[in-house]
């Protein structure tokens, strides 16, 4: 795969992301994540330990860009790791579902809608078990773990709802990633 490639279009999406997420906002938070949308079109064409490292930078990005959401005293503030996790966990199902979800956009947004929900389980286990009553845990204010479960199952739906076009668009420039067409099996896929 072609690094430099992976950067210029993560640095566009986050751009997209962050320049025009005001009106693509649904309601007070509900977001398309469009990383994660790269990130498993990545790991539908891309070798396994290609795909982890993609999904751990897009994470890690997410985890800097998109600050977590504090409630009255506490203003919103940067915590490194659970979209990180999530996004590998994400890559990680996507390498197991890409046998059977491969070549076909509903196959992708499948995907997609799959990954994102496992992704997401474990970023809202990991925020929960921030708060937990231990020595060094500094719960977030405001933290509902049902309110973000409901809210992150309608960024679930938005983000499968513009897969479709940003998965059109990505497969358009497929040679420009320099996939290695002569992979199959567990180490790539390519869509025909």
């Amino acid at each position: 795969m072609s690094w430099v490639f992976f950067i210029i279009m993560t640095y566009v999406l986050v751009a997209f992301e962050t320049g025009l997420g005001s009106l693509f906002v649904v309601g007070d938070s509900v977001l398309p994540n469009l990383l994660f949308i790269l990130g498993i079109f990545i790991s539908i064409y891309a070798p396994q330990s290609t795909t982890l490292w993609a999904m751990l930078i897009l994470g890690v990005i997410t985890d800097l860009v998109f600050p977590i959401q504090g409630v009255g005293p506490v203003s919103d503030f940067v915590l490194v790791g659970p979209n990180a996790a999530g996004f590998m966990l994400g890559g990680w199902v996507a390498l197991q579902l890409r046998g059977i979800f491969r070549r076909s956009l509903p196959g992708i947004v499948m995907t997609v809608m799959i990954a994102f929900f496992f992704s997401q389980l474990l970023v809202v286990a990991i925020l929960t078990m921030r708060g937990l009553p231990w020595p060094i845990a500094e719960p977030v204010a405001g933290w509902s773990a049902a309110d973000e479960l409901v809210r992150r199952f309608w960024c679930l739906l938005y983000t499968m709802l513009l897969s479709v076009p940003l998965i059109y668009l990505l497969g358009g420039s497929i040679k420009l990633f320099h996939f290695d067409p002569h992979r199959s099996g567990p180490a790539g896929y390519i869509m025909r």
